[in-house]
C-alpha cells in the first residue's frame, strides 16, 4: 500500500492546513495500526464506519474511516512542502514496514 496522492483541501481560510491523503488501495485495519509508528492512535470501531485518529508528535493529526481509500492530515499552521514531502514517505514507510 502506498501514497498515491497529496491534495490540498480547501477550508475558508486562506492558508488551507488540510490535506488529504489518496492511497492506492483501501485502508484496512490492519494497515490502521501500521500508522502507530507514526504517533498515537485512535480507533472507534464500534462505529458503523469504523472512526480512526493518529496524534503525531510533529503537531498534526490524521484521521479518517476504515475501508477508506483517503484520509485527511490536519495542520495547525500551513505545512511547507518539506513537512509535506516528509509526511508522504513517513506514511509509504510505516504501510510498507508490516506488509512484507
Amino acid at each position: 500500500m502506498k501514497v498515491r496522492a497529496l491534495l490540498e483541501v480547501e477550508d475558508c481560510f486562506d492558508n488551507s492546513a488540510i490535506r488529504e491523503v489518496l492511497l492506492d488501495e483501501s485502508l484496512g485495519e490492519e494497515a490502521l495500526w501500521r500508522l502507530a509508528s507514526l504517533g498515537q492512535v485512535e480507533c472507534r470501531s464500534e462505529f458503523p464506519r469504523p472512526f480512526f485518529r493518529v496524534k503525531c508528535p510533529a503537531g498534526y493529526y490524521l484521521k479518517g474511516v476504515v475501508g477508506a481509500e483517503s484520509f485527511r492530515v490536519f495542520f495547525d499552521l500551513r505545512p511547507s512542502p518539506e513537512v509535506l514531502d516528509h509526511l508522504v514517505r513517513s506514511i509509504d514507510q510505516a504501510l510498507e514496514n508490516q506488509a512484507a
